[in-house]
């Protein structure tokens, strides 16, 4: 099994690098230094991507149940 490779500011753009400062605070990135998994298999242990991609699939599936018929 491979094992996922570490990636660093150097792998990214510096516009990236500038917009996660804007986004992220440091509280946030010290919370993910100290917990977050660098498995890329797992969206690097972000939770918040896991709510965002539930809370979509939620959304999707409430749009494709049938709509109650209007009197």
């Amino acid at each position: 099994m491979r094992r996922a490779r570490r990636l660093s500011s150097a792998h990214f753009s510096p516009g990236f690098v500038q917009r996660e400062s804007d986004v992220i605070t440091p509280a946030e990135a010290a919370l993910w230094k100290r917990g977050a998994s660098n498995a890329g298999d797992h969206y690097l242990g972000c939770a918040r991507t896991f709510a965002l991609m539930g809370k979509a699939l939620a959304e999707a599936n409430l749009q494709m149940l049938p709509q109650p018929k209007s009197r």
